[in-house]
């Protein structure tokens, strides 16, 4: 070797060497950790895996378990050829419930009870129905959907431009006349979705009465003789027996696609029409406290919330906008950066 040249493998750079892959090695734990630390910080955050989360704005009940980081579309139950959409039990009468369904090849959502593995009809109309509560003296409360909303993949080429009913009524009633809810068996559903603007109506199950208690949606049980809902005056509670309302949060237009509560009524989120903006209030002793807002660069297809700390917008059909519900006044904030949530078909 000549004199002068260094050797690769003299102690000096032997040590060099040494100290490069001891960087590189540290520098992959280092990255790998804290890989780790965010996975498990952002695990402390999720909901708990098989927590269920229901979408509502299309009209019918869309529900998903949470699965770690992603969803997975709930597997439903079956009753003959109906499939349980929503289902909630019977005041004072166990082992029967009162159930959201839908009839295989049959249009619309139908009002049953289930009691030992049997399903019988009460209120078949073909409209499209979700948010089913029950009253402790065995009244169903449901939102009957405006009119079916479709996420851009569903609607054909040639109609996208022409979505919009110009004849769409201002109050309760479709461009024919009112609403009909027709008490009818199964047989004699309608294969076609009724034109309706919606709203939420009352079913006596014992006495197989129905009464529109008037606008609104996402109605949930408010003590033992009332709903809370979202109106397009804004949060709204309902008296089952006369429909007679007080507002508790004034939102002009609340009830747009995006708005929802939660399913104890006590976290609203409300958005209005062509808004980009959620807003959320704590409902209290017979008030609602602002919390903060989120603003979402994506369409908005609807918005769920599990408990009071967890928010979930949907962007699309197959993705999902989770956020963490914050008390700080300055409120809403996306703790892990908008996590997309995969729910497969």
């Amino acid at each position: 070797m000549p004199e002068g040249r260094t050797s690769w493998f003299s102690p000096a750079w032997v040590k060099i060497l040494l100290a490069l892959i001891g960087a590189v090695l540290i520098g992959v734990f280092a990255y790998y950790g804290y890989q780790y630390y965010l996975l498990q910080n952002l695990s402390e955050k999720l909901p708990d895996s098989g927590e269920t989360i229901a979408f509502t704005d299309r009209g019918i009940a869309d529900t998903f378990l949470m699965s770690e980081f992603s969803f997975n579309r709930a597997v439903l139950e079956r009753v003959g050829d109906v499939t349980i959409l929503e289902s909630r039990d019977m005041p004072q009468n166990a082992g029967k419930r009162v159930v959201l369904a839908q009839k295989d090849n049959t249009s619309g959502v139908i009002l049953g009870v289930v009691s030992a593995g049997v399903f019988e009809a009460l209120l078949s109309d073909g409209t499209n129905k979700s948010d089913l509560a029950v009253t402790a003296d065995g009244t169903a409360v449901f939102a009957v959907a405006a009119r079916p909303a479709f996420f851009p993949e569903d609607i054909p080429a040639a109609a996208a431009d022409d979505t919009k009913d110009s004849t769409e009524p201002d109050e309760v009633g479709s461009a024919e006349g009112p609403v009909k809810l027709i008490v009818a068996p199964v047989s004699d559903v309608r294969e076609k979705n009724v034109s309706t603007p919606g709203g939420i109506f009352a079913f006596d199950i014992n006495d197989k009465k129905l009464r529109s208690l008037g606008r609104g949606k996402s109605p949930r049980p408010y003590g033992s003789d009332a709903v809370i809902a979202i109106a397009s005056e804004g949060v709204v509670v309902v008296d089952v027996g006369d429909g007679s309302r007080v507002t508790l949060i004034s939102y002009r237009g609340g009830d747009a696609s995006g708005s929802a509560l939660s399913p104890n009524g006590t976290i609203a989120a409300l958005r209005r029409e062509g808004s980009s903006t959620v807003e959320f209030f704590r409902i209290a002793g017979g008030m609602g406290v602002y919390l903060g807002q989120i603003f979402s660069a994506s369409p908005m297809y609807g918005t769920a919330i599990l408990g009071e700390g967890h928010i979930f917008v949907r962007t699309g059909k197959d993705t999902v906008a989770l956020y963490a519900l914050s008390d700080n006044v300055s409120a809403v904030t996306p703790q892990f950066a908008e996590l997309g949530l995969l729910m497969p078909n």
